[in-house]
């Protein structure tokens, strides 16, 4: 067999890794494997304080929120190809930007202010971001329903998260050389993807993959009786969870190496572990069926998160910090799958529900990073986590009284 034929064989639709996944591995590395960890530094390297790295997060993810809510029901009528590819190109570009104002200005030539400079081209990214998962997501779940459904966003899942297992440690790294070589690498990472992107073969019924069917319908009417509950409880998982993790991607990075005094190569190595447990918990989640409509496992994945948030309150050692990070990989893996399968267990417009999901994300992601830039700016660098507890132990709290009022209002049914 010729090169040519076994890179055809890599990339055909039947192969593994597909040229989505292929994509979703490298944009996943670009963008939330090196930029988002670079982001940071690169702030503080501009003079930024905590609140404007909280204010530059938090106003990207409400610009992501916005763009979500505008564009989820006229995706649709694009192809996702060509969506997929603009996007990317256009955060793509936005990467380069940011590199070329923090040089212009470190070289004392940039006109404008730094902070709000890259923050205005953050948000524009962000606002790009929204025509990029959820038509991927889309894309992928064509001509897959039920089990075989599961399995495929299973792989995806998978794949994008394997991406956070080693380009944060990559990204550390260069971080420790010069942030904004990371932010550089981070575009090159994205125009990967453009290029998997092209590869892959056009949807020839994009228009119509979220149309109703009767698969739909069967699917709607074998509902389990709880799943109205758990798609309730796990949207406020959901919500708290992104809230964690926005303040383990900004703040936790400035108290890990300016308050605590560790490396940011170390930092690389937490986030990597993190990112390791993550894609181990997106592995098992989708291998495993025994956790369907059970409470104990969704108390149990949001306990581990509040324990993580003390160990960082508390501890100073790095073993504990390794600790906390594979706790919220864990738990954050099975946080996200669980809402993901039951928001859009029995529905017709799975699209519609996966915009959903990412708009919880990113309601979760704008209060973390926005609370937390405040909070540690005012207060101390230990209270966004604080606050974080607070938040998971509510949700906790509130879901225990929605299950129980839905299990009494279903006996009272099947009573009768």
């Amino acid at each position: 067999m010729s090169h040519i034929s076994k890179i055809k064989l890599l990339f055909s639709s039947r192969q593994k890794p597909t040229p989505l996944d292929t994509a979703a591995f490298f944009f996943s590395g670009g963008h939330m494997g090196i930029f988002t960890l670079a982001l940071p530094f690169v702030i503080m390297l501009i003079g930024g304080s905590d609140k404007d790295l909280g204010l530059c997060f938090g106003l990207g993810t409400i610009a992501y929120l916005i763009s979500c809510l505008t564009v989820a029901k006229h995706l649709d009528r694009f192809s996702p190809k060509r969506t997929l590819q603009f996007s990317s190109m256009f955060i793509a570009s936005a990467f380069v930007m940011i590199f070329i104002c923090t040089r212009m200005f470190l070289a004392g030539k940039l006109p404008f202010g730094p902070v709000l400079t890259i923050t205005i081209i953050n948000i524009l990214s962000c606002l790009a971001l929204a025509l990029f998962w959820p038509p991927m997501m889309g894309w992928v779940s064509i001509g897959h329903e039920g089990p075989t459904l599961s399995k495929r966003m299973g792989i995806f899942n998978s794949s994008w998260s394997l991406a956070l297992v080693v380009s944060p440690l990559i990204a550390g790294y260069i971080i420790q050389i010069d942030p904004t070589i990371a932010v550089l690498t981070a575009s090159v990472f994205v125009v990967a993807a453009f290029i998997a992107i092209s590869v892959a073969r056009e949807p020839e019924n994009h228009n119509n993959f979220n149309s109703p069917s009767d698969k739909h319908q069967e699917l709607a009417e074998t509902t389990h009786p709880l799943n109205g509950a758990f798609s309730s409880m796990t949207r406020l998982a959901l919500v708290t969870g992104s809230l964690v993790i926005a303040l383990f991607r900004t703040q936790f990075a400035l108290l890990f190496t300016e308050n605590l005094g560790f490396s940011k190569p170390q930092f690389g190595i937490v986030t990597t572990m993190f990112c390791l447990a993550n894609f181990i918990g997106f592995y098992v989640t989708g291998k495993t069926k025994n956790w369907h409509h059970k409470l104990t496992p969704v108390i149990v994945s949001q306990l581990m998160t509040a324990a993580a948030m003390l160990i960082i309150i508390f501890a100073r050692s790095l073993l504990s910090l390794y600790t906390a990070a594979i706790f919220i990989g864990i738990s954050q893996s099975f946080i996200y799958s669980s809402h993901q399968f039951y928001c859009v267990s029995g529905k017709a417009n799975r699209s519609g529900s996966m915009a959903l999901h990412e708009i919880l994300i990113a309601a979760g992601y704008a209060t973390g990073s926005l609370a937390g830039g405040y909070l540690a700016e005012y207060l101390s660098r230990y209270w966004p986590y604080g606050f974080a507890l607070a938040a998971i132990l509510i949700a906790i709290a509130i879901q225990v009284v929605i299950f129980t009022n839905h299990k009494k209002t279903l006996t009272r049914i099947q009573a009768t």
